[in-house]
């Protein structure tokens, strides 16, 4: 039977059968993937007591297929701990190319506290899980690689002007200031220029604006002026100080700290503890993906990836696409994925198509 995977699908069965079938029939512009930690945790709803030799050769063998369905611009995003990291970023350099490393991402977890009852500590609890990122080719780029700022940034604030680097050419007077060692931040012509921008602001207008009105007033007005960005440097006591500029958004790094990896409600919600966050997930989709994008997750288990997809269709009115797997351990898949992705696709009006493959 041949399907239609140009719509939201929910495959129960053995994801390498699962990959086998859409191989040739769909391509995707993101994968991301919560594979086995090799935890050898017997407790867990689903096997995660792999072998190393045999932990490595199921995750290579759907890795390959991984890189086949993948856009030439897709990337793949893989949740692993600290146990079998080194291993899955050989197994990823084999398959996709050491060249098509991206990053690697940290993400908050939470800690029990077990340690605390032994007099002698031989081991520290992990605060952290990693998302390993691979690309399909250099036509990839991050879709939306920001967060919030802070309330601080938000307002602008200032800071010191002065950096460690050690330049001579980038020593000069700010308002009568010199430095000996180290070096100003800006050239001499950028940061004189923020320097005058500032008087002009303290003679003219403190009165009648806050900086950060001035700042909003003014700047593209000074920018078609002058081709310059609006910016100010002035002398604070016996140092040189430069104004950050607001902003609601600031470019993200790898640390994503901020952000639990597990939802904590999960056991009471699913019945197991290893539920991904759903808010941490829709973060990391809307990071690699645009509105229409289509996202491939294979390790599905519980469903947390398409709840993700079609709660952010319904925010941004998007029309992100995804196709999850997951095998019927413990009836994973009809007792809990499955009705999962129905009650959310009701309440979004959206809809998924249930296949279940031998």
């Amino acid at each position: 039977m041949l399907y239609n995977f140009d719509k939201n699908t929910l495959i129960n069965g053995d994801n390498i059968h699962g990959l086998s079938l859409i191989e040739g029939l769909v391509t995707y512009d993101f994968i991301l993937i919560d594979p086995p930690y090799r935890t050898e945790n017997k407790t867990f709803i689903y096997n995660d007591r792999l072998q190393k030799l045999q932990w490595i050769k199921h995750i290579k063998e759907r890795m390959v297929k991984a890189h086949g369905l993948l856009k030439e611009d897709g990337a793949i995003a893989i949740h692993i701990d600290d146990k079998e990291y080194a291993s899955l970023r050989m197994i990823m350099d084999e398959v996709f190319g050491e060249e098509n490393y991206v990053n690697t991402f940290i993400l908050k977890r939470a800690t029990k506290n077990l340690n605390n009852q032994f007099s002698k500590v031989a081991s520290l609890n992990r605060a952290f899980e990693f998302l390993v990122v691979y690309k399909k080719s250099d036509q990839f780029y991050y879709k939306n690689p920001y967060k919030d700022s802070s309330d601080k940034r938000k307002e602008g604030y200032w800071t010191s002007f002065k950096s460690n680097a050690d330049r001579p050419t980038m020593r000069y007077p700010i308002d009568g200031l010199m430095i000996h060692e180290g070096q100003w931040k800006w050239s001499k012509e950028r940061g004189l220029r923020a320097l005058e921008n500032y008087k002009e602001y303290e003679s003219q207008h403190e009165e009648l604006y806050s900086l950060k009105d001035y700042w909003e007033a003014y700047k593209q007005v000074y920018q078609s002026k002058t081709g310059n960005e609006l910016e100010f440097v002035r002398r604070h006591k016996n140092s040189a100080q430069y104004w950050v500029t607001p902003s609601d958004r600031v470019l993200m790094d790898t640390n994503m700290m901020e952000y639990y990896i597990n939802d904590n409600s999960g056991k009471k919600k699913y019945g197991f503890d290893t539920v991904k966050n759903l808010d941490t997930i829709k973060k990391i989709i809307s990071i690699f993906t645009e509105k229409d994008s289509k996202i491939l997750d294979f390790y599905a288990g519980s469903g947390t990836t398409g709840h993700a997809v079609m709660e952010l269709n319904a925010e941004d009115s998007g029309n992100r696409q995804f196709t999850l797997m997951t095998n019927n351990e413990n009836q994973i898949c009809s007792n809990i994925c499955k009705p999962r992705l129905d009650e959310v696709a009701k309440k979004h009006n959206e809809t998924f198509q249930y296949i279940v493959i031998g």
